[in-house]
């Protein structure tokens, strides 16, 4: 039994496909962080499943947009440059696949809307009749688009700020990424100066590095956290060649590292590493192997 032949006519000024306006499917596609992508994926399967092919599975196919994009494109227009309609559909799934970089190379994800926009295009042209857009919602902008997209643009923000080093990040970092500005407020506090090097770095803080922050340097390990009963900030530090002990505990139910410092003064502080990535094993690698080096320069 041979396949219908596509819907790329419409019938009685019906509606085909999901047209929308390119600019309203760039808009949330950046603030579903790619999400609208795959409804609207969805919305054209399930035309085309209501058309004429009934094997088809409309949330699967939208769910794998990547892999079913060619054939999408396909359905749209039969007779089209299937070199072009490999190109977009390999772009695709190559910009699917990158949210796993590291910061700042995922970031590429968040453009998947770009390969798509020629086949939204080519649906738009299929629905190029006034009497047809007017059935739809092609431009239409209603509260639940602008609930989605203010939402949106909150999460869009804490995910591009931190990788922008604007607020603190839920991993620990290299030193590298540290803002100068922040560098200066810990100047300020004693517990850095800017002939030393930091390594590692990790803030608790949510919106600003200021509430909290773990790193160590070449010279030692500091700990600096704000005080909300007497205000301020207090921080304290201790410098390779004064460490008695470094103890590790990583039992907290929330999966945090906990880690001890303690003077050969007797005095210690005890500070807490995300373990997210792991990164938290490697920052106490690193710290106890510049303890153990600093030791071993100790005159007998």
């Amino acid at each position: 039994m041979s396949e219908p032949p596509p819907i790329t006519t419409a019938v009685d000024n019906s509606v085909l496909f999901h047209p929308v306006a390119r600019w309203k499917f760039i808009l949330l596609s950046l603030t579903t962080l790619g999400l609208y992508e795959i409804y609207w994926s969805y919305k054209c399967w399930k035309f085309i499943k209501a058309n004429g092919r009934p094997e088809v599975s409309p949330i699967w196919r939208a769910i794998f947009a990547p892999i079913w994009l060619f054939s999408l494109n396909k359905e749209l227009d039969p007779d089209g440059d299937q070199t072009r309609m490999i190109v977009l559909a390999t772009a695709y799934f190559f910009l699917s696949g990158i949210t796993q970089l590291p910061d700042p190379y995922w970031l590429f994800s968040l453009l998947t809307f770009v390969p798509l926009l020629p086949v939204v295009q080519s649906v738009n042209l299929l629905n190029a009749a006034q009497e047809v857009r007017e059935q739809s919602s092609y431009s239409t902008f209603r509260l639940k688009h602008l609930v989605v997209s203010v939402i949106g643009v909150g999460l869009v923000s804490l995910i591009l700020l931190p990788a922008f080093n604007v607020i603190p990040t839920t991993f620990i970092v290299p030193g590298s990424r540290v803002p100068e500005s922040h560098k200066e407020f810990m100047t300020e506090l004693g517990v850095y100066t800017p002939d030393e090097e930091i390594l590692l770095f990790y803030s608790e803080g949510i919106f600003s590095f200021k509430e909290g922050g773990q790193f160590f340097t070449d010279k030692r390990v500091v700990s600096y956290w704000e005080d909300f009963y007497d205000g301020g900030y207090e921080g304290e530090f201790a410098y390779y060649a004064d460490i008695a002990d470094i103890a590790v505990d990583d039992s907290d139910l929330l999966g945090d590292t906990y880690v001890t410092v303690t003077r050969k003064d007797g005095v210690e502080f005890t500070f807490f590493l995300s373990p997210e990535m792991d990164l938290d094993e490697d920052f106490v690698r690193q710290l106890k192997q510049r303890w153990t080096d600093s030791t071993r320069m100790l005159p007998e």
